[in-house]
């Protein structure tokens, strides 16, 4: 199953490696969720993890957050968005991660930010928080 992951996801992912986010990563390292990503977004990912607060929270140094971001990137499917929406007016930065599911065919985005989760739903793109998302494929499996 492909996903794109908001920044929020990652930097809770580092900031706690044993709650809901990490398992969504484990989910991407053993192979059972496709990440997909675009550069834009893996500049994000880099950007959220370097800020001082969150910095002095995780522990990593700026060499350690680049090698991490890097392992991401070789777990992910990197993709190169061409349509640009207009979904996401609060904060249109966010756009970028409906435009990445839109060119990975990713059908879930997975974040805790309140503008995407408003949009609820984009072109058969559902914006889900991590835990319904765990809990929604945790039930497909059962059913399975």
């Amino acid at each position: 199953m492909r996903v794109v992951l908001d920044s929020n996801i990652i930097v809770s992912r580092f900031l706690s490696p044993h709650g809901v986010t990490a398992q969504l990563l484990d989910l991407v390292e053993k192979e059972h969720l496709t990440l997909i990503v675009s550069e834009s977004i893996l500049t994000e990912y880099q950007e959220a993890l370097m800020q001082e607060p969150v910095k002095r929270r995780h522990g990593m140094n700026d060499a350690q957050i680049t090698e991490a971001v890097e392992e991401l990137a070789q777990l992910s499917v990197v993709v190169v968005p061409k349509a640009t929406v207009t979904v996401v007016t609060d904060d249109p930065d966010d756009n970028k991660f409906l435009e990445c599911a839109l060119a990975g065919n990713a059908p879930y985005v997975i974040s805790r930010d309140s503008h995407l989760l408003t949009v609820g739903t984009y072109e058969q793109i559902h914006i889900l928080r991590p835990h319904i998302f765990l809990e929604m494929i945790a039930a497909e499996d059962d059913a399975a």
